[in-house]
């Protein structure tokens, strides 16, 4: 609930260019319009939101931008404090090979740890990365089959700081599992285990290459 909101117009007075709401918290919400076709932050916006704590910090940011793309950032402490911020974006245009996805960035605010997503087809991602993406570390992608479109439901990859694959596992729509284990050691004598798991999740088989 809100206890004030105050409009601002053009010179004319036949256009809105600014919304300020009052909550009944003691937040504040800042709505803002593009009316005269300006850019900011190097791309052009049709309206952004500004949502302010008590304290004055924003703490989120919402906007539309002129080809109906929308954007969401989200910061712990505040735009320009130090902490954990994410930002989300949706293609809602539909001239990406996505629907959605989100970035989420550790407390320095410049090292994404955290991507997810959704494609075009409606299947869904996640992208975890210990020490942030582009920098050595081991990381895990973890996919869904949310459009059914697949003979499995999910698969996750496991990579080393050398950004080797070392486990791929599939779980199948059977409730059957195939986990491939990979060494990525010339003396281990073999390059890759493959265990197969059956319906009630009891190993099958295994098999080295």
């Amino acid at each position: 609930m809100w206890s004030r909101q105050t409009s601002y117009y053009t010179a004319d007075g036949q256009r809105i260019t600014h919304v300020s709401q009052l909550n009944d918290d003691g937040t504040v919400e800042n709505t803002h319009y593009d009316v005269a076709g300006a850019a900011w932050a190097g791309a052009a916006w049709q309206s952004y939101t500004d949502y302010r704590g008590t304290d004055g910090r924003i703490y989120r940011q919402t906007g539309l931008s002129d080809t109906g793309d929308r954007w969401d950032h989200q910061w712990d402490n505040g735009h320009g404090n130090v902490g954990a911020y994410s930002y989300g974006y949706i293609d809602a245009n539909n001239d990406e090979w996505f629907r959605s996805y989100s970035n989420k960035y550790d407390t320095s605010g410049e090292r994404i740890i955290q991507q997810n997503g959704t494609d075009d087809l409606g299947d869904s991602w996640q992208w975890i990365w210990e020490n942030g993406y582009g920098n050595a570390g081991s990381s895990e992608r973890i996919d869904w089959d949310t459009s059914g479109t697949k003979p499995w439901w999910h698969e996750v990859a496991d990579y080393n700081a050398a950004n080797q694959l070392t486990r791929f596992e599939t779980y199948y729509d059977d409730n059957t599992k195939v986990v491939d284990n990979y060494s990525n050691d010339a003396n281990a004598g073999w390059t890759k285990r493959t265990d197969i798991f059956n319906a009630a999740g009891a190993l099958s088989s295994q098999t080295y290459t």
